[in-house]
């Protein structure tokens, strides 16, 4: 399956904090289609969750606040993203090699 291009920055920018051992990366760092901070931290988590299904980074849910209005949109009703917990799997580096 071919990334999305904002999948591809997403992993690029968690492949980077993963390899400097330090910083993080952010919503605000990537441009998203909802105009809604609600709907945009349940679209950010859908490319989060999308990576995660094709084993390019791992997480655990327990990391994230989810709580209080579910979006119709994206099924999901994140509040929380900590940034710092995702990390990037060996498919994810090997994924990386080439763009490098």
């Amino acid at each position: 399956m071919e990334l999305k291009p904002i999948e591809v920055d997403m992993l690029i920018g968690i492949y980077q904090m993963n390899l400097n051992n330090r910083g993080t990366i952010s919503m605000e760092d990537y441009v998203l289609e909802e105009d809604d901070e609600f709907e945009q931290k349940q679209e950010f988590y859908s490319y989060l969750n999308e990576l995660k299904k094709l084993h390019y980074i791992e997480f655990e849910n327990k990391d994230f606040i989810f709580g209080g209005q579910v979006s119709k949109k994206y099924g999901t009703n994140v509040q929380i993203i900590n940034y710092n917990r995702i990390k990037i799997t060996k498919k994810g580096i090997n994924y990386m090699v080439p763009l490098n």
